[in-house]
């Protein structure tokens, strides 16, 4: 996104001259990305020897800005935080760069890399960034960003006392739609709780204790990556 220089080495394809070459020079050898993006321009090669002699040949360059490949954080579920990033071409010297970023639900930004905490799905979609060098010229790339949404928090719905020996089934309050749905049903609480079993549908059936007991169980559901609040 800078005026860019021809060099001789990156027309020249071999020159030879039976009295040795003197002298080679290019014409023109700089490059405007403002007036002459998009467009083929000639250039010429001169070769001169040391007697004087002095041939010409023609060719042409396409003059393209390099664009920006913009990334974004994946496996993104409701809550998470969304990362953006521009990833400008590289510059000679360093070039400083202004950004203009546009994406869905009105998002704009002039960072670099800029974020959008506890993000849903209307956060989804196609996100610009725009990217403007010292000269005035400017290039743009778009990066698509998917997010599933975060499974609702459950709660389960069982008897409040069973018989020993009898089988309790534990059943979700809720079912969320999905490709992938896994329940994960534990007992007990916090890191010492046992994970008993996952399954594809919405209950859990299992034998109660043999003697007189009580504990407390509880439910994740994972939906197609994203587990549950």
């Amino acid at each position: 996104l800078d005026n860019q220089i021809v060099e001789i080495g990156d027309i020249n394809n071999g020159s030879t001259d039976n009295c040795s070459i003197d002298t080679m020079y290019i014409s023109p050898a700089v490059f405007s990305c403002e007036s002459q993006t998009g467009s083929n321009q000639n250039i010429i090669l001169t070769v001169a020897d040391a007697s004087g002699n002095v041939s010409h040949c023609t060719t042409f360059v396409r003059i393209e800005n390099l664009e920006p490949v913009p990334t974004a954080s994946s496996g993104l579920c409701g809550n998470d935080t969304l990362f953006l990033f521009a990833n400008p071409p590289a510059a000679a010297g360093g070039t400083v760069y202004t950004y203009r970023w546009t994406g869905p639900n009105g998002f704009t930004s002039t960072k670099a890399n800029p974020f959008i905490p506890n993000i849903n799905s209307i956060n989804a979609g196609s996100y610009s960034v725009e990217v403007t060098g010292l000269t005035g010229c400017s290039a743009t790339g778009i990066i698509e960003v998917s997010i599933e949404e975060r499974p609702q928090r459950p709660s389960l719905v069982a008897e409040d006392n069973y018989c020993v020996n009898s089988s309790i089934t534990l059943q979700s309050s809720v079912a969320p739609n999905g490709n992938q749905v896994v329940y994960h049903w534990y007992r007990g609480q916090g890191p010492d709780a046992v994970l008993l079993a996952s399954t594809n549908v919405p209950s859990y059936t299992f034998t109660a204790s043999a003697q007189a007991s009580s504990a407390q169980y509880y439910l994740i559901i994972e939906a197609d990556g994203c587990v549950s609040q």
